[in-house]
């Protein structure tokens, strides 16, 4: 497969430079995907799928244009690509619209990042449903005469993909992942209905951990939820969950990316360098662990992928540059996405970071709110546990965390043992001071 994509992808730049671009790029793929939800004992929904296609970017004169195909047979190749050609000539000149410096595509890491699994691959529906029932069954156990609702599902993907440039790149990559967990509604007082879930993903399938030990895990956490309610308005620690906190690390990248320096909506503009954050938060963009969920020898633009420091002891260490953008801002490309994400973790177990954060509140769950990239403004709604002793405490729910985000992650304290592993960004439990909690 990965050669007879290679081999359309070339056929097609190559016949996009004889028909008169400038240059060209092409890329193709092969995806399979399946999925299966399960409620009540039966299937809900069941879906798999397999699709293929091709892109050809054209570079012609100044101008350029995408366009995206599925027919992949010789005659119905020939005519897209003229077409194609022919769409460039009555675009606007854009001269920021370039090829990546082909000095980018050397030092491609010559590693198994064993992003792909034959077992994983080969999988089929018989294999995927027995897991989602599994999880189903376990989360109605667990949660017993509680449970209003349990709704376990689970699927895989396998995908093949060619990339080619005119200047010289050339490249092909497999991968696989495989998903399963379960969501669970449980009875409380009143009318209230508190829900929550679990879910891990893998590149291969031996990765994942027993299906019924996240159904089991669904259902604890939304039995836990069961009387939650707003505690006192209070500026004190807030420890939030490692599964929890990828949603806040998450939000330190969009600012990075050159597109939001070039359109002034970055709140890291002008800070290259500048120390940020506290000297105990470290966050690394790391494309080559093995397995990763993110791991990539090379980017959509076939640059070739490094380690990178993104906040070094709280220090901005770099940018997020694609060729594009870089182009108008003036900057080197360096990869304008990140890979897997991770954040510097600790020693201590959680429990410790807990026990350090009395009467704060341990979240467990972000519900709306939003942050503002070019100022770092946010405001988070939240859910999880008051902290009272030092030791986990009443639900809470219905209050808000608010702050700026630079401000939030120069008062961060410390990070747990425990960086959640089923994730392309991985990141322990992390500890912050005086953090605005409003409830009541």
């Amino acid at each position: 497969m990965r050669d007879k994509l290679l081999e359309a992808a070339a056929e097609a730049m190559e016949k996009a430079v004889a028909a008169g671009a400038s240059s060209a790029g092409a890329s193709t793929w092969w995806r399979r995907s399946l999925s299966v939800k399960h409620r009540e004992r039966r299937i809900e929904k069941l879906q798999e799928s397999t699709s293929m296609g091709l892109s050809l970017s054209v570079y012609l004169d100044g101008r350029y244009a995408v366009n995206t195909t599925n027919d992949l047979r010789p005659d119905e190749l020939e005519r897209f690509v003229t077409d194609a050609v022919a769409t460039a000539r009555y675009t606007s000149a854009d001269p920021h619209r370039t090829l990546t410096d082909p000095s980018l595509y050397e030092g491609r890491a010559a590693l198994d990042l064993q992003v792909h699994d034959p077992t994983t691959a080969a999988l089929s529906v018989q294999d995927v449903l027995p897991r989602v029932q599994e999880a189903e069954e376990a989360a109605l156990a667990t949660g017993g005469d509680d449970v209003i609702s349990a709704t376990a599902s689970g699927g895989l993907g396998h995908s093949v993909s060619a990339l080619v440039r005119s200047n010289g790149f050339e490249g092909t990559r497999e991968s696989t992942s495989i998903y399963v967990g379960a969501s669970v509604t449980v009875r409380d007082a009143g009318e209230r209905r508190p829900a929550a879930g679990a879910y891990a993903s893998a590149r291969h399938a031996a990765d994942l951990p027993a299906a019924s030990s996240l159904g089991e895990d669904g259902a604890r956490r939304a039995l836990d939820r069961r009387g939650e309610a707003k505690v006192s308005t209070r500026t004190a620690p807030m420890v939030v969950e490692n599964r929890a906190a990828r949603r806040l690390v998450g939000r330190l990248t969009w600012p990075l990316t050159a597109y939001s320096l070039q359109q002034r909506r970055s709140m890291f503009e002008g800070q290259l360098g500048e120390r940020l954050f506290s000297r105990r938060f470290t966050l690394v963009d790391d494309p080559h662990i093995v397995k990763g969920l993110g791991s990539r020898l090379f980017d959509g633009e076939g640059i070739a992928t490094r380690r990178r420091p993104v906040f070094e002891k709280g220090k901005l260490s770099t940018y997020l540059v694609d060729t594009y953008y870089g182009n108008k801002l003036g900057m080197a490309a360096n990869g304008g996405g990140t890979s897997n994400l991770v954040v510097e973790p600790g020693r201590r177990d959680p429990s410790k970071l807990i026990a350090a954060a009395d009467g704060g509140i341990y979240v467990q769950g972000f519900l709306g709110g939003n942050a503002d990239t070019t100022t770092g403004d946010f405001s988070f709604g939240i859910r999880g546990r008051l902290i009272e002793g030092g030791k986990l405490g009443a639900p809470v729910n219905e209050m808000n965390a608010t702050g700026n985000l630079v401000e939030l992650f120069a008062s961060f304290r410390e990070a747990a043992n425990d960086p959640y592993p089923y994730s392309s960004l991985l990141c322990p439990t992390l500890l912050f001071d005086d953090v605005q909690l409003s409830g009541v």
